[in-house]
C-alpha cells in the first residue's frame, strides 16, 4: 500500500486483527469477515493501517467515535485522563520515553531541526496536552477526522488542528 505520510511503499506487515476494537464494536462493526493490518513504511518507517477510509466504516471514525462505547464526553475523557498521576495514565510514560529519545538523538547526533510533534490521530488531545506540560518549548499539529474531536482539541490544546484522515500531501 501506498504510505499516507509520505507516498512510499508501506508493505512490511507489523500487526494484523481479527475482530474488531471495542469501539468498533459498540457502533456494530461485525467480527465476521473483519481484518484489519498495519504495515510499516520503507521510506519513513510510520505505520499505516489497511483501513479503507473512504468506505461506510470510515463513518465510525469521522462521527463521534470517541463517544461510542461509554457515552462519556470526549471533554470528560480529556479531563478525567489529565487527573490520572504518572502511575495511572500510560500518557506520562509516552511523553517521557519521547523527550528521552529527542533529546538522546540530539545529544548523539545533533540532530534539532524543530521541537514540533505531529499526533496523527490526537484524539482526546491528552498526549499533546501531556508534551506541551512537560516540555512547553514544543509546538504540536493534530491530526484527527473526527469533528467533534477537533472541535474539542481546538478549545484545549494550543497546536493547530487538522480535521482529516493522515494521507499524502496533507501537511505541505
Amino acid at each position: 500500500m501506498e504510505c499516507r505520510v509520505c507516498s512510499e511503499i508501506a508493505d512490511f506487515a507489523v500487526m494484523s486483527f481479527a475482530d474488531p476494537d471495542p469501539m468498533e464494536r459498540s457502533a456494530g462493526m461485525s467480527s465476521k469477515g473483519y481484518r484489519r493490518v498495519y504495515y510499516r513504511c520503507q521510506g519513513c518507517h510510520s505505520f499505516n493501517s489497511d483501513l479503507d477510509h473512504n468506505a461506510p466504516l470510515a463513518d465510525i471514525f469521522n462521527k463521534n467515535y470517541y463517544e461510542h462505547v461509554d457515552g462519556e464526553t470526549i471533554s470528560g475523557k480529556f479531563d478525567r485522563v489529565m487527573a490520572m498521576g504518572p502511575d495511572e495514565s500510560d500518557n506520562w510514560q509516552r511523553v517521557d520515553r519521547i523527550l528521552s529519545s529527542v533529546q538522546r538523538y540530539q545529544k548523539q547526533f545533533g540532530l534539532v531541526r524543530s521541537n514540533v510533534v505531529l499526533d496523527v490521530g490526537a484524539g482526546t488531545g491528552v498526549f499533546l496536552a501531556r508534551l506541551k506540560r512537560a516540555a512547553p518549548e514544543f509546538s504540536g499539529i493534530a491530526v484527527e477526522p473526527d469533528d467533534k474531536a477537533c472541535e474539542h482539541l481546538e478549545s484545549v490544546l494550543q497546536a493547530q488542528v487538522i480535521c482529516d484522515v493522515m494521507r499524502p500531501g496533507l501537511l505541505k
